[in-house]
Formats: structure tokens, sequence, C-alpha cells
């Protein structure tokens, strides 16, 4: 368990063993709950099981931010992933 947070372009993990700078995928959607995998370089992917009812005033902002695109001109990265964006930070538990 940790933190997961957003600053606009990469997502973090807090945790027994953090992971910075890493790209989001949605790999299920279930509306009220995402299966989710944090890819960065060097390190294992992570899933993640998240569910709105953990933090129900920030699901909403988890949603947009994990469907958000990267700004023009960020790096390409995997283009198997979904890239992030949005130039919002956002943290969810």
């Amino acid at each position: 368990m940790g933190n997961l947070s957003f600053d606009g372009l990469h997502w973090s993990m807090t945790g027994p063993v953090p992971m910075r700078a890493g790209r989001m995928q949605v790999c299920l959607d279930l509306q009220s709950s995402m299966l989710l995998r944090l890819a960065a370089a060097g390190h294992v992917s992570r899933w993640l099981w998240v569910e709105g009812r953990r933090d129900p005033g920030r699901w909403a902002d988890l949603r947009r931010a994990v469907y958000s695109r990267a700004p023009s001109g960020a790096d390409g990265g995997d283009p198997d992933l979904i890239p992030p964006g949005g130039g919002r930070s956002s943290a969810f538990r």
C-alpha cells in the first residue's frame, strides 16, 4: 500500500518500494474501480487495483488524470502506455 501521485506528466508511488517518473495505463475500467499498470524505466511494472469507495472525494480526479494526455512536446515513452498529462498535481491513496 502507498500513495499514488501525479505531477501532470509522470506518476509516482510511495510505499515499501517507491517508484518515480512512471507512466500509467488503464487495463480495466469498471467505473467504480480500475485495474492500473504503473511502469517506469528500471522498475518492474506495478499492478494497482483502485476503488472509488476508498476516497470518493478524489475518485473523479484520479479518473480524469489516468485518462488525460501528455502535453505537446512531452517525451514519447512507451507507445503501449496511455501517456499522462494535464498539468495538475493529484494524489490518491
